[in-house]
C-alpha cells in the first residue's frame, strides 16, 4: 500500500509539471512578438514560382525602400490614414512610406489607408497589417529580421522582403 502511494505521488507529480510547463509553452509561443521597427529598408521584389536552387529568388532590377517612422498620436489622428498604421504589439503610431523602382521606369509611391490588424487580434500567430485595397505589410520579429510588403495588383500580389539600412543614401 505504501508503494502504490508513493508511486501514486510520484504520477501526480509529473503529471502537475507537464501540465504547468505545457501550459507555459503554449501561452508563451502564443505571444505576438513582431512590431513595427522604425528606420531605413532596402529590398527587393520576391520572384514568383522561382525554381532555380542557384537564385535566391529575388528580382534585382525591382528596388523598394520602406521608411518607417514613429509619429505622435495627434499625427495619427489627422492623417486620415493614410500611410499610418497604430502598432498593435508596440503601442505607437507610425508613418510609413514605402516606394518601388524598377530599371527604366519612374518611382512608384504606394499609398496605404487604413492599415489594421489583419487578423482581429489572434492569438496564436504573427501581426500582419492590411489595408483597405488589400495590400500587406508584415512587422519584422527582430531588428536583424526582414519587412515583407505584399502590394496588390489585379487578382494577385506583388511580394517585397525588405531589409534594415543604416541610412537612405
Amino acid at each position: 500500500m505504501k508503494i502504490i502511494k508513493r508511486n501514486l505521488f510520484y504520477f501526480v507529480m509529473i503529471f502537475l509539471i507537464i501540465v504547468l510547463t505545457s501550459c507555459y509553452i503554449k501561452d508563451d509561443m502564443g505571444k505576438r512578438r513582431n512590431k513595427m521597427i522604425p528606420g531605413y529598408f532596402e529590398g527587393y521584389e520576391v520572384i514568383e514560382n522561382y525554381t532555380d536552387i542557384d537564385v535566391d529568388g529575388l528580382d534585382y532590377s525591382n528596388v523598394c525602400t520602406l521608411t518607417v517612422k514613429e509619429i505622435s498620436r495627434e499625427e495619427f489622428e489627422t492623417s486620415n490614414g493614410i500611410n499610418t498604421v497604430f502598432d498593435c504589439i508596440g503601442e505607437k503610431y507610425y508613418y510609413i512610406l514605402f516606394t518601388t523602382k524598377k530599371d527604366g521606369e519612374e518611382k512608384i509611391t504606394y499609398e496605404f489607408r487604413n492599415l489594421k490588424d489583419a487578423h482581429n487580434g489572434a492569438k496564436h500567430c504573427p501581426i500582419d497589417y492590411c489595408d483597405d485595397f488589400d495590400n500587406w505589410i508584415k512587422p519584422p520579429l527582430t531588428s536583424d529580421d526582414v519587412y515583407d510588403v505584399a502590394i496588390r495588383k489585379e487578382e494577385k500580389y506583388i511580394n517585397f522582403i525588405l531589409y534594415w539600412r543604416e541610412t537612405n543614401e
